[in-house]
């Protein structure tokens, strides 16, 4: 008995100094797991609920106009780019970038060899910055949309709002996709009192963007004064105009994060939504809240990012 304490006494010793020992990851490792975490038990959680209250369909709705404010506002309170991407697309705004495609199709390989999707996690840096992903595993209450066997109510719902979607057909088990989440590695003397992810750009492609970022709040604000004056017309020209991307003049978007998109890409789906309203019913509470989520976008991209000049030069 007392050597069997001993034992217990040593082992429990032992796991404590391994623990002690393991090495913590780097800052950045750090705040880009935590971010991916916390956007996975969100959308798990805020998408259980949904379904349960109101059923299947309303979840189609909830991935659709929810899931990507979910991922918007985990960038910004984390000051890093997270959001999930998937070779089988639902949502195109989730298209995955030239790194994700790799890392997918690396992941599938390796899944149809017997690893678990969950155990999936590729690390890579490209000039300082952080790019870090993890498999998401299919659990069983996603077949009710992306199994094999789908209520024509749902295929309906799910066709209504993804025409082009590729995401069925799955079992309980199989890749669906990544979780991914990008970290800057460009620091200055600010990062201290601003902790929001650098973006750094050339002085042209920072005028450039901040001619986009005007063009974008003239079009919200020409938006709301035709939907106040009950202009339809008008709403439907403004929404039309802001449903397109491109700069207004020196192209910056290869310089842009993927965390950038992540964010404009659904902005140009509420415009388009928005249109789309003005074209149909005509209903002023559903193009408010079109309006509205496109703001939001914008105010959490504020909120995740700043821009920082790489050619400044002191006159």
């Amino acid at each position: 008995m007392i050597r069997t304490v001993v034992f217990l006494a040593l082992s429990v010793a032992v796991t404590a100094a391994a623990a002690q020992e393991a090495p913590s990851p780097p800052p950045d490792v750090a705040r880009a797991q935590a971010a991916m975490g916390d956007l996975g038990k969100r959308l798990k959680a805020a998408l259980m609920a949904k379904m349960q209250d109101e059923g299947p369909i309303a979840a189609v709705d909830f991935c659709h106009l929810e899931a990507p404010k979910i991922a918007a506002a985990v960038s910004a309170e984390h000051g890093v780019a997270v959001g999930r991407t998937a070779a089988r697309l639902r949502n195109p705004n989730n298209a995955p970038v030239p790194w994700q495609a790799a890392v997918l199709d690396s992941f599938q390989h390796k899944a149809d060899a017997g690893t678990a999707p969950g155990d999936l996690v590729h690390v890579e840096r490209d000039g300082g910055s952080l790019r870090l992903a993890r498999g998401i595993a299919l659990e069983a209450p996603c077949l009710t949309c992306h199994g094999t066997h789908i209520a024509e109510p749902i295929r309906q719902a799910v066709a209504a709002r993804y025409p082009a979607d590729a995401a069925t057909g799955f079992s309980e088990g199989d890749l669906r996709g990544v979780i991914w989440a990008e970290v800057s590695g460009h620091k200055d003397e600010t990062t201290q009192s601003d902790p929001r992810t650098v973006i750094m750009l050339s002085l042209a492609e920072r005028e450039s963007l901040r001619e986009e970022m005007r063009w974008r709040m003239e079009l919200l604000s020409s938006a709301m004064t035709a939907l106040a004056a009950g202009d339809w017309e008008a709403v439907a020209k403004w929404g039309d105009a802001g449903a397109k991307g491109g700069p207004r003049g020196l192209d910056f978007r290869p310089s842009m994060p993927e965390g950038w998109f992540a964010m404009s890409r659904p902005t140009h789906g509420r415009f388009a939504a928005l249109a789309d309203e003005a074209r149909g019913e005509r209903r002023s509470s559903e193009a408010m809240k079109h309006l509205a989520e496109a703001s939001g976008y914008c105010v959490a991209c504020h909120a995740a990012y700043r821009i920082q000049t790489r050619d400044a030069a002191p006159r």
